[in-house]
């Protein structure tokens, strides 16, 4: 059987960044932001904040484009350069 170059190529990628966690990403870009504009805080004040973000309630369109979206149960998928297609 011949081999496949293209799992060839794909044997040599360095493997994907590890995904973090939803709360892991907020508290980065909430520490992040934070020390850009010279506001002092410690880990504590960042992990408080988070959990304020988190119980936010969403922008009531916002609520209803999700349910069409749900409703219309699309299958979306990637092609290879990463734009979406239904």
């Amino acid at each position: 059987m011949a081999a496949n170059p293209l799992r060839e190529l794909d044997d040599r990628r360095p493997a994907p960044p590890r995904a973090h966690p939803y709360r892991e990403i907020g508290r980065q870009a909430v520490h992040y932001t934070l020390d850009r504009a010279g506001i002092e805080h410690t880990d504590e004040e960042v992990v408080g904040l988070v959990a304020q973000i988190e119980r936010l309630k969403p922008f009531s369109d916002v609520v209803d484009a999700l349910a069409l979206v749900k409703a219309a149960e699309r299958n979306w998928s990637f092609s290879p350069t990463g734009t979406p297609t239904c």
